[in-house]
């Protein structure tokens, strides 16, 4: 059945956002970062919940359209940590092409790369996460009402995309609450050492901040460590929507999930070469195909069914 265990589900989702979640930190106050993980929260739990016994065809196709906005999307922030000009885009491509191999067997492969990853990410991220404990200024920390990064959105209802894949369980109450731990102890951090308007106008917090982290006086090798590891998110993140590409495929085409992964991929190419995806619309996006048609069209199932019963 290609299924993942419960540990490779949460080692792959802390994989997959931690990273991407931490680039964006201080981006949004800590206040609206944790009502943002409150409510997304409650949204994935309550997608989790679902059995996803009817999937029509016209869901699966409006999900990989949304998978094609979102790769777009995604790939044109992972490039944040390298120094290019201009060429951010092939960087955008490599990622998305070895994500694109990652997933081609569907989720268990994937799964098990990025339950691999986490003993690079977590212990990189962990030490610079430390080291701004000791820098924080709290005055520096804001707490002023603003609506919430639309990216910020969508990475806390990753895990809701546990419904689109083979697993042996569907909970994820443990990731979900690291998940909104992890968004609001950045958000802290990051407008604690760098201050709100640096912060919120940095295109990735956690490396510029890395940036001047001296670990045992070797601080620029220790940066280039830092732009790795958040690589890895990113690919890791890229690997789990495409897994989902697979699946959804396999639900309509039986044994032709690679076509979806590929089809995918080409065209969030396109889109990435000649189009912005604006962190608004992914957000907005991510609610509502990821949180509400779900729950909407698995509703409407048993409701018909305790009718007919």
């Amino acid at each position: 059945m290609n299924k993942i265990t419960p540990s490779q589900t949460t080692a792959w989702l802390l994989t997959a956002t931690v990273a991407p979640i931490l680039c964006i930190a201080g981006k949004t106050d800590w206040l609206p970062t944790l009502v943002s993980a409150l409510v997304c929260g409650v949204i994935t739990i309550a997608c989790l919940r679902l059995e996803w016994e009817y999937a029509p065809h016209w869901l699966c196709v409006v999900e990989l359209i949304w998978l094609v906005v979102m790769l777009a999307g995604i790939a044109q922030q992972s490039s944040t940590c390298w120094a290019v000009t201009g060429d951010e885009w092939q960087i955008a491509a490599v990622l998305l092409l070895l994500a694109g191999f990652s997933a081609q067997k569907g989720a268990s492969p994937a799964a098990r790369v990025g339950a691999t990853l986490i003993w690079l990410i977590l212990p990189v991220l962990g030490i610079v996460l430390a080291a701004g404990t000791t820098q924080i200024n709290l005055e520096w920390v804001d707490n002023q009402f603003q609506m919430p990064h639309g990216l910020l959105i969508s990475l806390l209802l990753i895990p809701a995309l546990g419904i689109f894949l083979p697993r042996h369980t569907r909970k994820g109450g443990w990731a979900i609450l690291a998940l909104g731990i992890i968004a609001v102890v950045g958000a802290v951090i990051m407008d604690g050492v760098m201050g709100k308007q640096v912060s919120a106008n940095t295109a990735n917090a956690i490396y510029e901040f890395s940036k001047g982290v001296n670990l045992f006086g070797v601080a620029e090798r220790f940066e280039a460590l830092v732009a790795c590891a958040l690589t890895s998110g990113w690919f890791a993140l890229l690997s789990m929507l495409l897994s989902v590409a697979y699946h959804l495929t396999e639900r309509m085409v039986p044994h032709r999930g690679q076509w979806g992964i590929w089809i995918c991929i080409a065209l969030s190419l396109l889109l990435l070469c000649n189009l912005h995806i604006s962190a608004v619309l992914m957000g907005l996006g991510s609610l509502i195909f990821w949180g509400f048609l779900p729950v909407l069209t698995q509703g409407i199932v048993k409701l018909k069914k305790v009718e007919k019963s």
